[in-house]
């Protein structure tokens, strides 16, 4: 990394090699193996950004749905702040709430598989990552705070199409996340082209039908007329879809700061394409 001239790291530390049963003794082997490695990026310069993961261990298994989880998530970051925070400046105190939420407890797609289950969910994500206690550095609080969970509510278009199946927060709840953005973190890999589906579609009690999912069409290759480079499912890449995004971010929540903390593209289903080109280049 150092000779790519990479001056930025990220990188998840795992629940499982801080605590194995999720709470109780600290496993010290998984400490000093995070030590080594944060020393090391400091040594040659690089700059360690840390993510704390929703990969729960498997004694948790199901937890996210149970309020102990919120104090169980504590522990396990406070534990981190305390080993590391001399050294780690960047945190990022919960990976991807809107994915785990969606995949793993409303479609099922992700493990654990659950199906309709966010409004259980959702309070316990938001303030897992909202430890009650000082985090270590506040990294961009001194910068302009933005808009995004000033009002700690959902908007008035949320609660007309969901209703009372929306996830509720009590006043202490609500006071907590409050304000408590400090910075946006942009994953982008590929964007949606989609038209109106005028018939629309099948509809429930889902993040799908919430979202209108079933009332646009996904446009094709075919449909956009585009020549692309590789494709998932058939749809082009769409690279400015990141400019539009952060371009709105910008506009809609008064220019708060922004990372892109994870960005890739499709690459042809191959998994033996890199393979191929270090055995070349060896």
């Amino acid at each position: 990394m150092k000779d790519m001239g990479m001056d930025a790291y990220r990188f998840s530390i795992s629940w499982t090699r801080i605590f194995p049963n999720g709470t109780g003794q600290i496993n010290q082997a998984g400490i000093d193996h995070y030590h080594s490695l944060i020393d090391a990026l400091l040594s040659k310069g690089i700059e360690p950004y840390v993510t704390l993961h929703w990969d729960l261990p498997q004694a948790l298994q199901n937890g996210f749905l149970n309020p102990q989880i919120i104090q169980d998530y504590a522990t396990y970051i406070e534990t981190c702040f305390q080993n590391f925070g001399d050294r780690v400046k960047h945190w990022i105190t919960f990976n991807e709430p809107h994915t785990v939420a969606t995949q793993a407890y409303d479609l099922g797609v992700h493990a654990p598989g659950s199906q309709n289950r966010m409004d259980q969910l959702g309070p316990h994500l938001m303030l897992c990552g909202m430890n009650q206690k000082q985090t270590p550095q506040k990294t961009l609080k001194q910068l302009k705070e933005p808009k995004i969970f000033s009002l700690a509510d959902y908007p008035s278009s949320k609660k007309s199409k969901v209703g009372s199946r929306l996830p509720t927060f009590n006043k202490s709840e609500a006071t907590l996340i409050k304000g408590s953005l400090d910075f946006v973190g942009i994953n982008q890999y590929t964007t949606y082209f989609s038209r109106s589906n005028a018939a629309g579609g099948v509809s429930g009690d889902d993040y799908l039908s919430d979202d209108d999912f079933f009332n646009c069409w996904l446009l094709t290759e075919d449909d956009l007329c585009l020549v692309s480079t590789f494709t998932k499912d058939g749809r082009p890449i769409g690279d400015h879809g990141m400019r539009k995004l952060m371009n709105y971010i910008k506009q809609k929540y008064s220019n708060p700061p922004v990372f892109i903390t994870e960005n890739g593209m499709d690459d042809p289903n191959n998994q033996f394409i890199s393979l191929q080109d270090a055995l070349n280049e060896g």
